[in-house]
């Protein structure tokens, strides 16, 4: 059969005759019994579960006609029946699939007298089954997606998965690592999670600036106001003051007059922006260089920050991008920022340089000079937080991307689409905290910025090619990445009915006790992780 079965002139009939009905049963495999295929077993469940549904929309629904067919003895049985057998279906599934989740038993027989005690039984029963029914279905569901990926190789295998952590080593001695990040040892290459671990250092402790995790207002981290149509308002020097502030809030119409001049300190120039003609006109697009070919610089020092602000200042664009860390902080903080021009990457190690951030507001407020950034909703609010930057001239190719109607919107479909670039996503929920940075996760940072000029050069290409008499695609994308940069960062606000949005969120049916327990421990929660700097999660 071996020899004969991979000659490219032999038969599907010859090969039969040689290798006997057996061993063509065994190439032929039935993916199920009675089914070919994948597809063929889908196309005959959909069909029965179609079924299954018109078959019970067609009973008698709650109210009147459930109750008068129920003063029939032949329904009365026919449901008992029903219902064993599918309460039994559903409790062998939970025992076969080893389900976390609590199957009730029916209530025991209660006594004719009891009567409403009996029904109550009934109705808790009912709801602590579909509460069961509810959560094997999304464990179920979880574990179909799992399964449909590794099938089409979208994920490799978990025992293919290798969970390590790259940690940069304590001050003292070698950082211990848990159990479940040890490096298994096999041949085969590592496939690198990066996750949130005890062992790595906290580096809030280290912030010049202590975090102000207080139940109060944002207030704005300007020291200046460089590229300023209209100065810097008087009040701002009264917000830098702690004392100041808590006078101020203390008087509620003095200090809703404060708040609303300090909403956002570059309103005017945003909603005054006009682009630069440059910008409107068509321009060869210049691919980036590969990596190895692009110089690149990791920026952990003063002066070196200095010297970048002087190139960025002479720069006509240039990219951004963003890697923050939630996972153990209670609002986040920026770890990293990745920016590159047409010549240079450099990633900036906030963590180190998070007291001397403000300094990059000159050319991030210069409206002469674009900063192109992919998806900026959450990257303009983070570097209001930690650093006081705002952004003046704005083109977000996420915006872009929705404005042209691509089929996808993600930097990793525009990296694919301009550039021909399959990006490596592994590393996107990793840890950014660590130090010193692994080279793959230099890598994975560098990538985000290192092609965003030329897809920007590609989609401000077709954007102008687009225009006609009554649209302009760029100047539309301008304005909405313009309401993007007018966007403020809002402080996780804690009120006294907050618990109700994680009560209805999980549609519970508490009772008024309950309910007043969920109230007090969401409220020492919160203290807790404004406390500790803890993410409430």
């Amino acid at each position: 059969m071996a020899e004969n079965s991979n000659e490219p002139g032999t038969s599907k009939v010859e090969h039969t005759e040689e290798v006997g009905e057996d061993e063509v049963e065994e190439e032929e495999e039935e993916f199920l019994p009675g089914y070919q295929t994948m597809q063929e077993y889908s196309e005959a469940l959909l069909k029965e579960v179609v079924k299954a549904t018109k078959a019970a929309n067609s009973l008698p629904g709650e109210g009147d006609d459930f109750d008068y067919y129920c003063s029939f003895p032949g329904f009365r049985t026919f449901c008992s029946k029903m219902e064993s057998r599918v309460t039994r279906s559903i409790s062998r599934l939970i025992r076969h699939q080893s389900l976390p989740c609590y199957w009730p038993p029916p209530p025991a027989q209660a006594p004719p007298t009891s009567g409403q005690g009996e029904e109550a039984g009934l109705v808790a029963m009912v709801e602590e089954r579909m509460e069961a029914i509810i959560e094997a279905n999304d464990v179920l569901l979880e574990r179909v997606g799992v399964l449909m990926d590794e099938a089409c190789g979208l994920r490799k295998k978990r025992e293919e998965e290798e969970a390590v952590l790259l940690t940069a080593p304590l001050h003292q001695g070698t950082a211990e690592v848990a159990s479940w990040n040890d490096i298994k040892s096999s041949g085969k290459k590592s496939k690198y999670s990066f996750m949130a671990s005890r062992n790595v250092p906290r580096p809030q402790v280290r912030f010049r600036d202590q975090v102000d995790n207080g139940n109060s207002v944002f207030v704005p981290l300007l020291r200046s106001k460089p590229n300023a149509r209209q100065p810097l308002p008087s009040v701002y020097q009264r917000l830098q003051n702690p004392q100041s502030l808590n006078a101020l809030i203390a008087n509620t119409k003095e200090w809703a007059l404060v708040k609303e001049k300090y909403t956002h300190p570059y309103r005017f120039e945003l909603e005054n922006f006009v682009p630069t003609e440059a910008q409107l006109q068509l321009h060869e697009s210049q691919a980036p260089g590969s990596l190895d070919e692009v110089p690149y610089q990791f920026i952990s020092g003063e002066e070196e920050l200095e010297c970048l602000v002087t190139e960025l200042s002479q720069c006509s664009e240039f990219a951004i991008d963003l890697e923050n860390h939630s996972y153990r902080s209670f609002q986040g903080f920026v770890c990293l920022m990745q920016i590159s021009t047409r010549n240079h990457d450099y990633i900036i190690d906030t963590l180190e340089l998070r007291h001397l951030m403000y300094r990059l507001l000159d050319p991030f407020t210069d409206p002469r000079i674009v900063k192109v950034m992919h998806g900026a909703d959450w990257d303009i609010p983070w570097l209001q937080r930690d650093f006081g930057l705002y952004v003046v001239n704005l083109f977000d190719t996420g915006v872009a991307s929705h404005v042209l109607q691509l089929p996808k919107h993600s930097l990793a479909f525009l990296l694919q689409y301009c550039c021909g670039v399959e990006a490596d996503k592994q590393y996107q929920l990793a840890d950014w905290r660590i130090r010193p940075l692994p080279a793959e996760m230099e890598k994975y940072a560098r990538e985000d910025t290192h092609y965003l000029l030329y897809i920007y050069d590609r989609m401000r290409n077709e954007l102008i090619r687009r225009k006609r008499e009554n649209q302009d695609p760029l100047r539309t994308t301008l304005s909405r990445s313009k309401d993007v940069c007018l966007k403020t960062y809002q402080k996780p606000t804690f009120r006294e009915d907050s618990y109700l949005r994680l009560y209805y969120k999980h549609k519970r049916h508490f009772n008024s006790q309950q309910l007043h327990c969920l109230k007090l421990l969401y409220k020492w929660r919160d203290r807790v992780a404004r406390d500790e700097d803890e993410n409430t999660g």
